[in-house]
């Protein structure tokens, strides 16, 4: 818990820790009222690269119902009172009791979109909400777990001519790009069962990207790393 000075001026400000999962979650509003699409987990990952940087996230293949209704609320909540239209995500923190605290608000579509296999369906929903302001959108009950993850270069590299990108990957650099230490290089994505698999998945295709620009670029790609959810020690999906 970080305590303000004595003496507070107007660029002073308060803040506090606020212990739980770190999650975030994409909505759709219109006409002042607001529905989640879907909920993440943001992922945290011990890269070189330092402060508050988006890592990646998983998707929850199956949030409960009480939990996707407190989104709802929260969503509408936001949208009412910010006017936000179309697609719109949030990062809260979920404490152990269920309470949501919203930490950060963007109006726009987010990079979790591509989390969820019915993104199609989200966008065209997004349309006719900033278009015709109506809500027209109906989540499925349940979905794959999706996770994508941003690996960042541990050194400077400039992406050979040629150079063959293991499946897994996207956002991929195009030839001839200069990737400086610190930077986003690529991003892994990876589909299963379970968020416990996914992220299971990600770390072993990190392994096999690692091994692979090893082989014409010693130390851009760390060689091993552990994922692990923000704010838990661990996660049971």
């Amino acid at each position: 818990r970080i305590h303000p000075p004595a003496r507070r001026g107007p660029r002073d400000y308060r803040q506090a820790f606020v212990s739980g999962r770190h999650m975030s979650c994409l909505a759709l509003g219109a006409a002042g009222a607001a529905r989640a699409c879907g909920v993440a987990a943001q992922l945290d990952v011990d890269f070189k690269a330092g402060g508050y940087l988006y890592r990646g996230a998983v998707s929850m293949p199956e949030p409960s119902a009480r939990l996707m209704s407190r989104l709802d609320m929260t969503a509408s909540g936001l949208a009412g009172r910010l006017g936000l239209v179309g697609g719109f995500g949030f990062d809260f923190i979920l404490d152990s009791d269920g309470r949501i605290e919203v930490v950060d608000v963007n109006p726009r579509l987010t990079a979790t979109l591509e989390l969820y296999d019915d993104a199609a369906a989200v966008f065209d929903a997004h349309v006719v909400a900033c278009t015709a302001h109506r809500l027209l959108y109906s989540r499925p009950a349940s979905r794959p777990a999706r996770g994508q993850l941003v690996v960042f270069a541990e050194r400077a590299w400039c992406v050979p001519h040629e150079f063959d990108w293991p499946q897994a990957t996207a956002d991929r650099p195009v030839a001839g790009t200069r990737v400086d230490s610190g930077d986003p290089l690529v991003t892994l994505v990876n589909e299963a069962a379970s968020m416990t698999a996914v992220l299971r998945n990600l770390e072993r295709a990190h392994g096999v990207l690692a091994r692979h620009v090893d082989a014409v670029a010693p130390g851009v790609v760390r060689p091993e790393i552990k994922i692990t959810p923000r704010g838990e020690e661990s996660w049971q999906a």
